[in-house]
């Protein structure tokens, strides 16, 4: 019963619009006259449509009918762009995998990230006041700016590769972002909310986010998400293939066909004989009489 007043809801916009009372007036017919006891209104616009059909309210139901198409356009609309469809069959959620890439990433900046920068600060306040003629054997600062560098790497190819979704790095940079707002404003509320601050990585984290360096990461990594192109699907170019409907005059001009010359053949703008009666099979010219030898003559061995 249910799929059956739907199906009555979307045929109403096709009917001509001198007959749309006259056909919800039988559709309010049929809903109260085919209704079994246990049917209940199913939730969402699909319920208010079948509610306005039971009570036969046509005024409100082509008041909100304009609404609702733009609801389900914009529906779709966003769906299209959630959703990136390639001609070629392969159908990946770029936006869904972007938001999960967001998560991987918001734990490699305070994880991996705080980690590096504590394990740098920690290495360079082990260096005293002389400054040391090479970093290169001190393996705390060596791990920490290795880190570091891998977490710029990542967010790096994240923002530049054309099919990964913004999201990738838009959300942990707008993320950043407000913490960093939040930390100006209030300090303390700032601070407060940073977990794990007993351990490398949360004490990392705050001096990140102390130094600044949070907000400008945040900044860089929210770029992508100003790109217009990187919220569209990627289209692939169709290329047309030419169809050839007819043969050149000149190449029929200097062809025989059947010992015929070209100018017998009669063509037209499709490329086809315009006559089927040539097609027919031709007479033999001068005919002779049938002989066991070939017609070119014996062998010449001399």
């Amino acid at each position: 019963f249910e799929r059956a007043i739907w199906h009555y809801t979307t045929l109403f916009p096709l009917v001509p619009a001198g007959r749309r009372r006259e056909f919800f007036r039988q559709m309010t017919a049929d809903f109260r006259r085919w209704r079994p006891p246990e049917f209940t209104f199913p939730p969402g616009a699909r319920g208010a449509k079948m509610q306005l059909v039971a009570r036969g309210a046509y005024g409100t139901y082509v008041a909100v009918e304009p609404l609702n198409r733009v609801r389900v356009a914009l529906r779709r609309r966003l769906w299209c762009d959630w959703v990136r469809y390639d001609p070629r069959g392969d159908q990946s959620m770029r936006h869904v995998y972007g938001v999960a890439l967001a998560v991987v990433m918001a734990a490699a900046v305070f994880f991996a990230a705080g980690w590096g920068y504590m394990r740098v600060t920690t290495a360079h306040a082990m260096l005293g006041t002389t400054a040391p003629t090479s970093l290169i054997h001190n393996t705390d600062m060596m791990e920490g700016v290795g880190v570091l560098l891998a977490v710029g790497l990542v967010a790096g190819l994240l923002m530049v590769v054309p099919w990964v979704s913004p999201l990738a790095t838009g959300l942990p940079g707008l993320a950043l972002l407000a913490w960093t707002v939040l930390f100006v404003v209030n300090v303390h509320d700032g601070l407060k909310y940073i977990p794990l601050k007993d351990y490398y990585e949360g004490a990392g984290f705050e001096n990140l986010l102390s130094t600044g360096l949070l907000g400008a990461a945040g900044l860089a990594m929210i770029t992508p998400m100003f790109i217009p192109s990187r919220w569209r699907r990627r289209r692939f170019a169709e290329v047309e293939v030419p169809v050839m409907t007819s043969l050149p005059s000149s190449d029929l001009t200097e062809t025989a066909v059947g010992g015929y010359p070209a100018s017998n053949v009669t063509t037209g703008s499709s490329g086809l004989l315009s006559d089927w009666s040539e097609t027919r099979p031709q007479p033999q010219i001068n005919p002779a009489p049938p002989r066991s030898q070939a017609p070119w003559g014996p062998a010449d061995y001399s």
